[in-house]
């Protein structure tokens, strides 16, 4: 087993693995796990993050490993970004395909994991969305007891999905107050996970181990920065490994829904990852929303990649500046399926709503068919009156399909035979639906 440490980001000062220190007894400041350099990268035959057992920090004390089979998630070539940039090669870190869909998974698997073998009974996350939603759901598969802070600024689609999974939800003014309250719990069997948890960190390595695995070379990373924390991670995983790539964080330059996910104004690790970022000769690239809904339009016009805004922004590194290459855009965040979302990336191009010239029935067809993948048109039939409430004949449905394939933003996928009939299969024109 390797020899892991935990280093003070704010003193420097080195500490052996400890399970009760959580910050740096001398000045406060976090914690990151390290070691000693390592070499010839070998994985076991385990499922999930766990085939890198053997470089997780924690990994000793853990004798239960929770997995819902995150991580090796694909490195993917992206020849058309590299036509379209004139520069190559481009490769894309697709994390989206973790189980809830965010890098986060790959330290909740170390967390729960922990917190399962250690005789921890409930876990309290301040979140301001995908942690506590991606905690949440190793907890359920883990049999613990999860109560998660959220800001009231938080996504409504964040807060659903955390009201599934949590067995407490608790919503505070602001990020900062529920901080300060969560500080103050102290209860036994109960673990406070903070965002920069040094076990959360401790899964996020095995991130790099994937990409270092396939790609030794890599000359640059881009990373959304969010709060911080999956950049330093990044960062200090290289350097154990003996590389130095450059580090391009990339923000959002206010805070708006749609770029929650890397707008982040204040963090207690973000002014430590700004310094990794400089020490490795990089920069932070500022977006805004424009930015982001131009990368993941992008992404998906040339790769198929249908990612939403802020899990695509990382892309916004390579159309605003030259990189050196290889160049590694990590990309990490929901499926973009979301039909306004949808909407107004088409807006943009075309200067002009889809929404008002469609309608609302077509535009409801349009997201049946978003969720659903592919259907037919008497299933559209029933969905739009079952759960949208719009009656209307089925001849009807069919000249709405017949208009929007005709647009272009549908087509026929396959027919299938039942008895004498024949099912026409329709689904969404991703992405071509998006051109004129």
């Amino acid at each position: 087993m390797r020899n892991y440490y935990l280093e003070c980001l704010s003193c420097q000062k080195t500490y052996e693995l400890r399970d009760d220190l959580s910050v740096c007894p001398e000045c406060g400041g976090p914690l990151v796990p390290r070691t000693s350099k390592i070499e010839n990268l070998k994985e076991k035959e385990c499922t999930g993050i766990w085939r890198w057992k053997d470089y997780i920090p924690f990994a000793a004390n853990i004798t239960s490993e929770i997995t819902l089979y995150e991580g090796k998630t694909p490195l993917i070539r992206g020849k058309k970004l590299e036509e379209h940039f004139g520069c190559g090669p481009i490769y894309i870190k697709d994390e989206s395909r973790n189980p809830t869909g965010t890098f986060i998974d790959r330290g909740s698997a170390v967390l729960t994991s922990y917190a399962k073998s250690n005789n921890v009974k409930s876990i309290t996350v301040p979140s301001l969305g995908d942690l506590g939603v991606s905690i949440s759901a190793y907890s359920r598969h883990a049999g613990l007891h999860t109560t998660i802070y959220l800001p009231k600024t938080a996504p409504v689609s964040k807060y659903y999905q955390t009201l599934l999974l949590a067995d407490s939800v608790r919503v505070r003014d602001n990020y900062e107050s529920l901080l300060e309250e969560v500080k103050k719990i102290r209860l036994k069997h109960t673990l406070v996970a903070y965002p920069w948890d040094s076990r959360l960190i401790a899964g996020y390595r095995t991130l790099v181990y994937e990409i270092v695995k396939e790609l030794r070379d890599v000359s640059t990373v881009v990373v959304p920065m969010g709060n911080g924390v999956l950049l330093l991670s990044v960062w200090y995983t290289f350097l154990d490994l003996g590389l130095k790539p450059t580090i391009i964080g990339v923000r959002g330059s206010k805070v708006h829904p749609v770029i929650m996910d890397i707008s982040v104004e204040r963090s207690k690790i973000l002014d430590f990852a700004v310094s990794c970022v400089k020490e490795s000769g990089g920069e932070i690239i500022s977006v805004d929303v424009e930015d982001a809904l131009e990368a993941s339009y992008m992404l998906a016009t040339l790769e198929g990649f249908m990612l939403e805004p802020v899990g695509a922004s990382t892309l916004s590194a390579l159309i605003r500046k030259a990189l050196d290459p290889p160049v590694v855009l990590i990309m990490t965040g929901s499926t973009l399926k979301d039909p306004m979302m949808i909407e107004k990336m088409i807006t943009r191009k075309r200067g002009r709503s889809i929404a008002r010239s469609l309608g609302i029935t077509k535009l409801r067809i349009l997201e049946i068919l978003s969720m659903e993948g592919s259907t037919y048109p008497y299933r559209v039939w029933k969905l739009l009156r079952e759960y949208y409430g719009i009656s209307i004949a089925l001849r009807n449905v069919y000249k709405h399909i017949k208009d929007l394939e005709d647009m272009g933003l549908i087509k026929k996928v396959e027919e299938r035979r039942q008895g004498k009939r024949t099912i026409t299969y329709y689904s969404l024109s991703e992405p071509s639906f998006m051109h004129h």
